[in-house]
């Protein structure tokens, strides 16, 4: 019985699932309640996120299955796949396509907001130019803040882009 009331004990204070007595001594074979408890949790954890990526391959899917069935956006598809041909002929074979707009880039004008006179009279790479005066612009990639335009005199030079406000199409 001493050893019935000893199992007890560690049952009670280790809180352990289950006890054998092996030879009258107490041998704990099962894991305590904590350990139980977080191995469900873990367990639920994982089906969770198993759920979770079926849900989420399922949305997928369906957002595939949708994208197939939907017709292709104009201009999408290569000509000769499911669109109005971009360049159709007559019976002799000359083009009936209306004319195309024209495809070069569009020119970029800017008015002088300033005078701008180079610093050093030796910079030859510097445009100057008077306010209100309109400047072509050749080359805004920079950076640094400089502009390469080209004036109406033919005249081309670095100036910098906060002296010029850019033009609308309607002012040009």
């Amino acid at each position: 019985m001493k050893e019935r009331a000893e199992a007890q004990r560690i049952i009670d204070e280790q809180k352990v699932t289950c006890i054998e007595l092996v030879h009258d001594f107490p041998i704990i074979d099962c894991i305590t309640l904590q350990e139980k408890e977080r191995k469900i949790q873990e367990e639920q954890a994982t089906k969770a996120a198993a759920e979770d990526a079926a849900a989420a391959a399922a949305a997928v899917a369906a957002a595939a299955a949708m994208a197939a069935a939907a017709p292709p956006l104009p201009g999408s598809m290569p000509p000769g796949f499911g669109g109005p041909d971009p360049n159709p002929r007559n019976e002799r074979g000359t083009s009936v396509a209306p004319p195309s707009a024209d495809l070069r880039p569009k020119e970029i004008w800017c008015v002088a907001l300033f005078d701008l006179r180079p610093d050093d009279e030796d910079c030859d790479d510097e445009l100057s130019f008077d306010e209100g005066e309109k400047v072509l612009v050749l080359d805004n990639s920079d950076s640094e803040g400089w502009w390469q335009g080209q004036k109406q005199d033919g005249r081309i030079g670095l100036f910098p882009y906060n002296f010029v406000r850019l033009l609308d199409a309607s002012e040009i």
